[in-house]
């Protein structure tokens, strides 16, 4: 299976992220999420502990197609659902950070983790007690969320819009365009990622009251927030059954 199902579109997408610099990557992800299926189906897949089971770096964003996505990929073929069934296809979202990641900052809090583990493990054992031992069992994982949560260069503040409603995404746009921000939109299942460069914007832009303002005038009462984490779904691939893309 590949994700990529649209390679226009994900090559449109490649082309706004930046270079990276010599520490950093791209972090990017799979999961399988709950919210796509029925009820029915939902009982019979059994998806479990899946948000989020493959998570990958990308060293350049050339390798991001070739090599990334098919690491990913590989782990369809692995990875069973709680009750052994393979992951539904339906259920896949794709998501990348969209600032790199920094491997220093990385390391630097994973190291900082595992002293304080071996320390308490120490400790343990000096005191003739059964330390310990799972964050050093894990530490794999627990690296990726270290590299997951270091990021590196800021390049986007990410605008999640929950919903496709024209008065609130029309709004967004005016604010945007009378500031003269530089930014990008990402459609998804049931909104948008603006993606604002955040060198464009000026210094006493307020966004947040944007987002209260877009928000508010919502016949849905649908969320608009800046999305802290930077994580979207990967323009290309599939996000259940609506294929993501760059707007125009």
């Amino acid at each position: 299976m590949s994700l990529i199902k649209d390679r226009e579109q994900f090559n449109k997408f490649l082309d706004i992220l930046p270079k990276l610099k010599n520490d950093e990557v791209y972090f990017i992800s799979l999961s399988a999420r709950n919210k796509y299926l029925t009820k029915d189906e939902r009982t019979f897949y059994s998806l479990g502990q899946t948000e989020m089971f493959g998570r990958e770096i990308a060293q350049t964003k050339e390798k991001l197609a070739d090599y990334t996505l098919r690491k990913l990929e590989a782990n369809l073929y692995s990875k069973r659902t709680r009750n052994g069934k393979e992951i539904p296809e339906k259920s896949l979202v794709c998501y990348i950070n969209v600032n790199p990641s920094s491997m220093v900052k990385a390391y630097f809090q994973f190291q900082k983790e595992m002293n304080k583990q071996i320390s308490e493990i120490t400790i343990a054992l000096q005191n003739g007690k059964d330390p310990n031992y799972s964050f050093v069992n894990i530490q794999t994982r627990e690296l990726m969320n270290c590299i997951q949560k270091s990021t590196g260069t800021k390049h986007f503040i990410d605008i999640d819009c929950d919903t496709k409603e024209p008065e609130v995404t029309e709004l967004i746009v005016i604010e945007l365009n009378n500031a003269n921000i530089k930014y990008h939109i990402i459609e998804t299942h049931g909104g948008y990622h603006f993606l604002l460069h955040k060198d464009t914007m000026p210094q006493k832009f307020n966004l947040k009251n944007v987002c209260q303002k877009a928000s508010g005038i919502s016949p849905n009462k649908a969320e608009v927030m800046i999305n802290g984490n930077g994580m979207v779904p990967v323009p290309g691939t599939m996000q259940s059954d609506f294929l993501v893309r760059m707007v125009e």
